[in-house]
């Protein structure tokens, strides 16, 4: 056994199918084998996105009728692990695991039969992408404060708007937007449309090279009076925030639970080389350094139980909040441990992203939290 398959081993997805693990990892590799510096990317190398289509690792999740591979929620979550490990770049595994999430729950589970058989074909190869577009400048993802509208008309409806921070906006084909269709008893009603990204007053704008999560891009759009068909609607018409804005969340977090797991796992590896290559005291290391990993083998397998439970389900939602945690204590952990160490570079940027990882969405985590604590003291 090499040393980096010791470190391997602490990803354990029992529900993964082997197969669609091993392309996963042989995609990352072959990634990381051309582009050495790949989490310092931006944008994302010319050829990274057609390789993943290429090789059927973009279809993980997309039923076999479909043109996909009939793989399911655990095998997303392992392949996101296999290649935040192999890669040592989350990013990558950010932008492979929001193409699934858009194709396998938004559109697949929402979409009209005639959507599905027109879209996830082309998705499933790579030959489309398509962005979740919710967020908006100054508000981020609250509903309270959107204000993109979509009026409807005789022939379909008109969308007007700006969203902001959209992972993969660059490569996006088509962006499903959310917008206010209505308002009742003083709350506004959201509806979801699919937006092709060559419609006329739809411009699209680089955020630019982000200090996290690359090469993941992230942009943001406009839309300056888009009209669009009726049969644009993705999913029921006013229901997009509890169907999708919210369903979508605890799902993300479930998946993403996976590249977290190894992602933390490729840092411990490195965080070990670097503490063998300077020349401090490992005897007092030992201890710390076996409780990390065994506390990274019990995230993964919280992040496999999560995925596998279907999120977003009750026992997903409680083991997404015990992993923010527990990755939050193992980064300090690894921080404290390598105090007073030089750390090379690709150790320096893998920790950032891992930082970073836990602070996305922390207000709702938080909302969350305190509402199950609410429930067992109500």
């Amino acid at each position: 056994m090499s040393k980096q398959e010791l470190f391997h081993e602490l990803l354990d997805f029992p529900h993964a199918l082997p197969e669609l693990r091993s392309m996963a990892e042989e995609f990352a590799r072959n990634s990381i084998g051309q582009f050495p510096d790949l989490a310092c990317q931006h944008p994302m190398p010319p050829g990274i996105w057609e390789e993943a289509g290429e090789s059927s690792l973009l279809g993980i999740g997309i039923p076999v009728e479909n043109g996909g591979q009939g793989g399911g929620y655990a095998d997303i979550a392992a392949a996101g692990a296999e290649i935040s490990f192999a890669s040592a770049c989350p990013g990558l595994a950010l932008s492979v695991l929001l193409h699934h999430l858009t194709a396998s729950f938004v559109i697949g589970s929402l979409g009209t039969k005639e959507q599905r058989l027109k879209l996830l074909p082309r998705l499933a190869t790579g030959k489309l992408t398509a962005s979740m577009a919710i967020s908006e400048p100054g508000t981020g993802a609250n509903p309270k404060g959107l204000r993109t509208k979509a009026e409807k008309t005789e022939n379909g409806w008109i969308l007007s708007g700006h969203k902001t921070f959209i992972t993969n906006a660059s490569l996006a084909g088509i962006f499903i937007v959310m917008a206010v269709t209505g308002e009742k008893d003083g709350k506004k009603a959201f509806s979801a449309f699919l937006v092709p990204a060559e419609s006329t007053g739809l411009s699209v704008m680089d955020l630019g090279p982000l200090p996290f999560f690359r090469p993941a891009p992230h942009g943001e759009i406009r839309l300056d009076e888009i009209e669009l068909p009726y049969t644009a609607l993705l999913g029921e018409e006013g229901k997009a925030l509890d169907m999708l804005a919210k369903t979508f969340r605890g799902i993300e977090d479930a998946l993403m639970a996976g590249a977290v797991a190894g992602g933390l796992a490729a840092l411990l590896y490195r965080c070990c080389r670097d503490l063998k290559e300077g020349h401090v005291n490992l005897d007092e290391k030992h201890m710390a350094m076996g409780l990390i990993q065994a506390r990274i083998a019990g995230l993964s397998a919280m992040a496999a139980r999560a995925a596998q439970s279907q999120p977003p389900s009750p026992v997903a939602n409680r083991l997404n909040l015990a992993i923010r945690n527990m990755a939050a204590e193992i980064l300090r952990e690894l921080r404290n441990t390598t105090e007073g160490c030089s750390l090379q570079t690709d150790t320096l940027l893998l920790f950032k992203d891992m930082e970073k990882s836990g602070s996305i969405a922390g207000n709702v985590a938080a909302i969350r939290q305190a509402q199950m604590g609410k429930i067992l003291l109500g």
